[in-house]
């Protein structure tokens, strides 16, 4: 089952292919972008970018 791993803001969109590093406690976790949307929040209408990431430990 897919979980949300994590919420960030970012000054530009990534690319499918791309990968996003985290710092969790002094350990880099490496995620793979496989996929992204847009999904639209109902209250207000604003559209949200979603990634589907792998994670490459």
């Amino acid at each position: 089952m897919e979980k949300l791993l994590f919420v960030a803001e970012f000054d530009f969109l990534q690319r499918v292919g791309e990968h996003l590093v985290r710092d969790i406690d002094g350990y880099f976790r490496y995620c793979h972008i496989v996929k992204i949307w847009h999904r639209q929040n109902a209250p207000d209408g604003e559209f949200r970018a979603c990634l589907l990431v792998t994670i490459d430990d």
